[in-house]
């Protein structure tokens, strides 16, 4: 009797079969992850705008507005000598842009384009920190709100409470 070593061809395509599937689902669950991470890298930058903004506030003395544009999926932050909430290029200074790279504001929520915080007088939605911290709006009033972010995968939002606070949750 002979002996024969090796795999049929019929093993071969099996556990090949099995690798396959095994790996296009890691690959899967890895893209996913990775789309999720970087929805929570954007709202972290996010939030990190809005500390860094309400300190300089407190720092210079002076309101620093967060102009934010839906149509670029974008915030210009600034210092806002005449307390406006909009830029004035002569006479205002740039202190930070930032583009969302890989998230945009949820247009689902908050009357359509993500984001609570009042609008201009030029129909942007900005956000405006006086030299004590505090958060206000376009004319008189707190200006407490939330921005709303969202990918294929995830959601999350910065909330800036009344009082100053910064927060980042899913929803």
């Amino acid at each position: 009797m002979k002996h024969t070593y090796g795999f049929t061809l019929l093993e071969l395509l099996i556990v090949l079969t099995v690798i396959s599937i095994i790996t296009t689902a890691a690959l899967s669950n890895l893209l996913k992850s990775s789309r999720t991470n970087a929805l929570k890298s954007d709202a972290r930058d996010l939030e990190n705008i809005f500390a860094i903004s309400r300190m300089e506030a407190i720092k210079r003395n002076c309101s620093v507005t967060i102009l934010f544009n839906k149509n670029d999926q974008d915030c210009l932050t600034f210092i806002d000598s005449n307390h406006s909430c909009e830029f004035d290029p002569p006479q205002e200074t740039v202190l930070l842009r930032y583009n969302l790279s890989s998230a945009f504001f949820d247009s689902s929520k908050s009357d359509g384009d993500g984001l609570s915080f009042i609008e201009n007088d030029n129909g942007y939605p900005s956000l405006r920190w006086d030299n004590r911290g505090l958060p206000h709006r376009n004319g008189n009033g707190f200006g407490a709100g939330t921005a709303y972010l969202c990918n294929e995968e995830s959601h999350y939002c910065i909330i800036v409470s009344k009082t100053g606070l910064i927060r980042i949750k899913p929803y």
